[in-house]
């Protein structure tokens, strides 16, 4: 049987029970998600990437459909801080949303805005979620006269088994012209004694003239040494005209965990967003970005970074759409891979007819420490518009010898040395952030990756 028809299965036997532990707006749109992926299927190995998603979702995994109850008691689970920052927590334990008594993490929400749980908004704005649920990930992308679309970031298969069998997640709604100070932080916590899915989605809307920064991270509690989890997680985000959002990401997975994560971004126009995606320890991780500019003088700055050993394997595919005049996007991303450790970068540029004077760039580096690492790095422009400035490209090698002596001569150890090597490596991608906390702290956090100290984050203490 293929996963496809094994969750479908699934579904329509399910799917009262479904329908009862989540809320109405969510609900009516399962039906098309499971003939959408009944057409159009997973994806299976047509590109250059390592993780397969349809061999990921052949395994048997069991899912929470009857929303059982998991520990609630934050310090029971763990605390993350990350110091300076004085975020706005919240929490996601697989895919439900977990309330804290802690107010002191929770911080008051301005008036009109909502922070929190994707099935009690669906509840309380039905008119919001219709206009905004499942409007990025629930459609074919229209990607005009395209030589190929292998390198297309979205995946309506996997968006559609998220559609069809999510019922809790995470939403972050900010009004017009409200503009939001503390940081919002989501701690997303993978925990189950048994191989386990977590449907997790998440749905951002920051309308016109607002401003908001997004902090996500992806940690993994280790309850039972032979469990695999997999996050299959799908997330839709709305920036407004005018409107400004950091949305950062970091990730910090154990090895018997595999990610499929889709992010889907649509600017209007004026808009200035920045996303970061750090990879810092991973087991298996494909990240689908899809960023939509469709209305003129939007900004975007995309980063990425991934810091890979031993046999982990992490993609990232990115496809920026440049579909009006004026906009600009910068891409970077760097990896360093160690061990047996294996990379992808597969990043797409489409900039449509009549979107004159685009300003995009797109740039992959990557360092392979030994023999056995692998990567694999394909940058790609489609330019249909005239009066622009695009660039691309792309290198794959080695740690540079001649600094590495000249530092030697200099009284610096050898593995001193390459350590400083590949932490100023990754430098430029750290200072993209903006948030100065989280750049100091993410600073602090690759250098005890590539020391071999990191587990988890600093305050982290994960139940074991």
């Amino acid at each position: 049987m293929s996963p496809e028809t094994q969750y479908i299965d699934l579904f329509h036997g399910q799917r009262a029970l479904i329908d009862e532990h989540s809320a109405p707006a969510l609900n009516e749109h399962r039906d098309k998600a499971a003939e959408v992926l009944a057409n159009v299927g997973l994806q299976r190995g047509k590109d250059a990437s390592h993780v397969d998603p349809a061999e990921v979702l052949a395994k048997d995994y069991s899912l929470n459909l009857a929303r059982y109850e998991v520990p609630t008691e934050r310090d029971d689970i763990f605390t993350c801080a990350v110091p300076e920052m004085s975020t706005n927590m919240h929490f996601l334990v697989n895919e439900q949303y977990v309330s804290l008594r802690d107010e002191n993490r929770v911080a008051a929400v301005p008036e009109g805005c909502y922070v929190g749980s994707l099935r009690e908004f669906a509840r309380q704005r039905p008119d919001v979620i219709g206009r905004y649920y499942n409007q990025l990930a629930g459609r074919r992308t229209d990607t005009g006269d395209v030589r190929s679309k292998q390198y297309e970031a979205c995946s309506l298969g996997e968006s559609a088994l998220n559609t069809m069998l999510c019922q809790d997640g995470f939403v972050l709604y900010v009004a017009a012209g409200v503009q939001m100070e503390r940081p919002v932080q989501l701690i997303n916590l993978l925990r189950a004694v048994e191989d386990f899915m977590a449907v997790q989605r998440l749905l951002v809307i920051v309308e016109d003239g607002a401003k908001a920064s997004l902090l996500v991270c992806d940690h993994a509690s280790r309850l039972n040494e032979e469990a695999h989890l997999l996050s299959l997680q799908t997330t839709e985000v709305f920036v407004g005209r005018g409107a400004t959002l950091d949305f950062y990401s970091l990730e910090e997975h154990h090895d018997l965990v595999t990610r499929l994560g889709q992010l889907y971004v649509r600017q209007q126009g004026a808009s200035n967003v920045a996303i970061g995606q750090y990879s810092l320890t991973v087991g298996q991780t494909r990240n689908r970005i899809h960023v939509e500019l469709v209305e003129p003088d939007a900004q975007l700055q995309l980063y990425g970074m991934a810091t890979l050993d031993a046999d982990q394997q992490l993609d990232n595919i990115t496809f920026i759409d440049h579909k009006a005049p004026n906009c600009s996007s910068n891409e970077l991303f760097k990896y360093v891979l160690d061990d047996r450790a294996k990379g992808s970068f597969l990043g797409r540029i489409l900039v449509r007819q009549g979107s004159d004077k685009t300003d995009a760039h797109q740039t992959d580096r990557n360092l392979c420490l030994t023999p056995e690492a692998r990567m694999v790095a394909r940058p790609e422009l489609e330019i249909y518009a005239d009066d622009v400035k695009c660039s691309h490209g792309a290198t794959v090698g080695q740690l540079d010898q001649q600094a590495l002596f000249y530092m030697r001569t200099r009284g610096i150890p050898e593995e001193e040395a390459r350590l400083l090597l590949m932490f100023a490596f990754m430098g430029d991608v750290i200072d993209g952030i903006r948030l100065e906390p989280l750049r100091d702290r993410l600073k602090h956090l690759v250098e005890k990756r590539f020391r071999g100290q990191l587990n988890h984050c600093k305050g982290c203490a994960v139940v074991r």
